[in-house]
């Protein structure tokens, strides 16, 4: 696998979020400042395995023979929505923002339903 490859970005985030490790293995060790990289490290860590998975994920949804790796409910274990009252504050701009992205092409895989 090459440097360009989802494996490697993957591997290379999740070191990095746990390169404190390799001096002092005890995180109560860091100070305020070294925490809040480790937090950073962390989430870029946690995006980029997000975002393998998703991939992962459509493939199997798209090729049914390719064997899902990652299920929907262990994606949605990574993320942390918002409530409902915030879902629907947001919901002018996730409507904008969806007519955006289908003005540039994007088909949606799973349409809304009328009467819903």
């Amino acid at each position: 696998m090459g440097r360009g490859s989802s494996s490697y970005e993957t591997g290379r985030a999740i070191m990095q979020a746990e390169r404190y490790s390799f001096a002092d293995a005890d995180p109560s060790h860091l100070d305020p400042a070294q925490i809040a990289i480790e937090i950073e490290l962390t989430e870029q860590a946690l995006t980029t395995q997000f975002i393998r998975g998703t991939t992962l994920l459509n493939l199997a949804h798209g090729f049914q023979g390719f064997p899902a790796s990652v299920t929907s409910e262990e994606l949605r274990q990574i993320r942390h929505p918002p409530d409902q009252p915030t879902t629907e504050l947001l919901g002018a701009a996730r409507a904008a923002t969806m007519q955006r992205m289908k003005a540039a092409g994007y088909v949606d895989p799973k349409p809304p339903q009328e009467g819903k």
